[in-house]
């Protein structure tokens, strides 16, 4: 109860669809994939984040499955303004084992591989963060090379 409600005061005030991310961790959940693996998982979030306002052209591979965006801010700089910058990173991989909840509805489909360390919720909150970001950044200010 106490998680549900805080949940929606969160994606109220971040204009996040939670039911939507919800779902997709789901997924995630249902079609684990080991280490290095991940080719799957990898697509989703890429697709994701596109669909965001990511720019594809800007998506770097990382450690075979992995990739790293760089969400860049629009608005311009002040003379003299800081830029800041803050580095995200979520695991996406699961475990080498049986899944154990067998009353779950989104129980592991693969047998041997399940997400019993919670790394479907980290990416997901990684997911919903880009999303934010990616669709306010016109609040902060773009990084001077």
């Amino acid at each position: 109860e106490k998680v549900s409600r805080f949940s929606t005061m969160v994606s109220k005030k971040l204009n996040l669809d939670w039911d939507d991310f919800e779902r997709k961790r789901q997924d995630l959940h249902q079609n684990p994939e080991l280490g290095f693996q991940e080719f799957r998982t990898r697509q989703k979030m890429i697709e994701n984040i596109i669909s965001y306002g990511a720019y594809e052209s800007s998506i770097q591979t990382m450690a075979i499955t992995g990739f790293i965006y760089d969400v860049r801010g629009t608005r311009a700089a002040a003379e003299g303004e800081e830029t800041l910058t803050i580095a995200l990173r979520a695991d996406m991989d699961a475990l080498p084992m049986d899944e154990l909840n067998d009353d779950l509805p989104y129980k592991s489909k693969t047998e041997g591989q399940a997400h019993a360390c919670g790394h479907d919720g980290h990416t997901i909150c990684l997911l919903a963060t880009a999303k934010f970001l990616l669709e306010n950044r016109d609040k902060f200010s773009e990084k001077h090379t």
